[in-house]
């Protein structure tokens, strides 16, 4: 960081192995963001400071998860998870750690 006589100046020093340039920009505009936040409200809690903008809110609050999908109300989970063994009995259902269990065995 630079104090210049128009505002502070930032400079991000960073290993192209490990980020690229897009990356760096994002990051670049989260801390900006960051410190907008820091000069309009200095008593806020760390955790209660902006980092993303507007549009990238907006795109994981809204956008990403935009997940319903229609299903048939008459049925309930344990019947769902049947039509799904039934389908792919030897597929696995659950995963832990070297264990796991197929739709049958769970089932």
């Amino acid at each position: 960081m630079q104090d210049r006589f128009d505002g502070l100046a930032a400079h991000f020093t960073y290993s192209t192995d490990l980020f690229d340039a897009a990356t760096i920009a994002r990051m670049g505009r989260h801390f900006g963001k960051l410190l907008e936040g820091i000069a309009e409200n200095p008593n806020q809690t760390l955790w209660r400071l902006p980092l993303l903008t507007e549009a990238e809110r907006h795109r994981l609050v809204v956008e990403w998860n935009n997940t319903a999908m229609d299903y048939p109300s008459d049925q309930c989970v344990h019947q769902f998870f049947e039509a799904q063994a039934a389908r792919s009995p030897s597929n696995n259902a659950v995963v832990f750690g070297n264990e796991n269990l197929t739709y049958c065995e769970l089932e």
